[in-house]
């Protein structure tokens, strides 16, 4: 996660991680995927962890409105 953090705030973004720590917590998270969930206001992104190339790529097109 301090990867995509850092990215993040390479970009002026900020990040906040939050820790499921109990069954309930990850019942009630945003999606059916208590491992990992990206979201930026209010949408999933992801549900998976990404690799730093594919975060920057997410970044770029969903967040930063940039095509390459």
């Amino acid at each position: 996660m301090n990867d995509l953090s850092l990215m993040a705030a390479e970009h002026g973004l900020d990040v906040k991680v939050t820790v499921l720590g109990s069954a309930r917590e990850a019942q009630n998270a945003p999606s059916y995927y208590g491992v990992f969930n990206l979201l930026w206001n209010g949408r999933l992104l992801s549900d998976h962890y990404q690799s730093k190339g594919r975060f920057r790529n997410l970044l770029k097109k969903e967040i930063l409105n940039q095509d390459e």
